[in-house]
């Protein structure tokens, strides 16, 4: 939701999907549920320019794929028919496109959620600030609560996007850029919805109260 919400409109291109650790056939539909239209699956390598060339031999690369488990030339890190689940989720993406494909089905969502760049950074020293991921818990109830939602930053506001919704939600934001509160109050003067989730806003971007 929230690079659907920065592309707007554009192509979403997931450049590195570490499905292939699990099931390549999930990763495609992940990928696809998430409205991404371009998927790199990480990496077309074999591991063994990284291997010094006394460990270039079989006892080197079955090490290799223990520690670079992404690497889907090496047939003991990637099992190469695993490569049958791209075309499988080909398959069964054309049967069911028309209820996971991006098209506009003519319901905008009336809630978005609030990420916040300052509180991210602030956890970076901060551990105060350990309410900083509860944004996908959040969203993800949302989600399978069939509401639908969007993911704005608080640069958006001053965009006068907060007028798309109904509610904002501000999970785990702790730490704001200035001018965030005023956009958010005018916002529920106007009418809008604010909930917040375990922090109340109340430090700015230098962690200054």
């Amino acid at each position: 939701a929230y690079y659907r919400v920065l592309a707007e409109g554009k192509p979403l291109f997931n450049d590195e999907n570490y499905g292939t650790k699990g099931s390549i056939f999930n990763a495609v539909w992940q990928d696809v549920a998430h409205h991404s239209s371009l998927t790199n699956f990480w990496s077309w390598g074999t591991g063994v320019p990284r291997l010094k060339a006394k460990n270039r031999n079989e006892k080197g690369v079955r090490e290799s794929a223990k520690r670079l488990p992404w690497e889907m030339r090496n047939p003991y890190a990637f099992a190469p028919e695993k490569l049958a689940g791209l075309a499988a989720a080909k398959i069964e993406i054309a049967r069911f496109k028309d209820f996971f494909l991006p098209r506009d089905r003519g319901v905008p969502a009336e809630i978005a959620m609030l990420l916040s760049y300052p509180t991210h950074r602030c956890f970076n020293f901060d551990k105060s600030c350990y309410d900083v991921n509860l944004l996908p818990l959040y969203y993800n109830a949302l989600a399978f609560s069939h509401y639908p939602t969007d993911v704005i930053v608080e640069e958006h506001l001053a965009e006068g996007r907060a007028k798309r919704y109904k509610a904002i939600v501000a999970a785990g934001i702790s730490n704001v850029n200035p001018g965030t509160l005023s956009k958010l109050m005018k916002f529920v003067n106007d009418g809008g919805i604010l909930i917040l989730g375990r922090a109340f806003m109340g430090k700015d971007a230098y962690n200054n109260p």
